[in-house]
């Protein structure tokens, strides 16, 4: 009777094949969350400039068909108002959302929850250099930055205006608009940080964008 030979694996060699399948799954598992991670920053990074660019292309658009003298800004720390050729922009800034000091309220004070940056027909009235502020008619009003799985808000807006030397029918407009997710870490700093978690970090982006607009047609016969 002959015997065979067989062979098998240790108990060892079990372990250390284990122990290496399971560091394999858990590098796997790890690249694709850091992964996952990266495309929702992009994505939100993609949805502030976006955002971004459609209300500077459209900012700029009013700003170049006004004449100076109609328009007007106003504003504080919680919100503020631009009024250019019939067209008023409006915003309040996040840490002032639904507080009763904010801004920019609507008309009769309920319709939509919160005004971040919209615009609407409206003259140089609703932008007042002094007396009560007019309320923002809720009806008329477009949202141009409503709330979203992205959450984007503006956190701050200076308009900066300049005149143009020899001519004072032309104003030069200087406009620096910070726009980002609505995470207050970002509002002093101006990028995302403080006690966001590495979760966090992932839905938080932050963007300046900063841009000149012409008010005022230069006249033609002129030199």
């Amino acid at each position: 009777m002959t015997r065979r030979n067989q062979s098998a694996f240790t108990l060892v060699e079990l372990m250390l094949a284990m122990t290496f399948v399971s560091v394999l799954l858990l590098a796997i598992a790890m690249l694709t969350i850091r992964i996952n991670g990266i495309y929702n920053k992009g994505v939100t990074l993609k949805a502030v400039n976006q955002s971004g660019q459609v209300i500077a292309s459209d900012m700029q658009q009013t700003l170049n068909q006004s004449s100076s003298t109609s328009v007007a800004q106003v504003g504080d720390d919680t919100g503020g108002r631009l009024c250019a050729n019939n067209v008023v922009y409006a915003w309040n800034y996040p840490a002032y959302y639904g507080n009763a000091s904010r801004f920019n309220k609507y008309v009769d004070g309920t319709g939509k929850d919160e005004i971040r940056f919209i615009k609407f027909v409206g003259d140089s009235t609703y932008c007042p250099s002094s007396g009560t502020l007019p309320g923002v008619p809720d009806t008329e009003a477009t949202d141009m930055l409503s709330a979203s799985d992205r959450d984007l808000a503006v956190h701050k807006l200076d308009i900066v205006s300049n005149a143009v030397t020899g001519d004072t029918s032309q104003t030069i407009y200087e406009i620096t608009l910070r726009l980002g997710t609505n995470t207050q870490e970002i509002i002093t700093g101006g990028s995302c940080g403080g006690i966001l978690s590495i979760k966090d970090d992932e839905y938080c982006a932050v963007n300046d964008l900063v841009f000149t607009a012409r008010a005022g047609a230069k006249d033609e016969g002129g030199s």
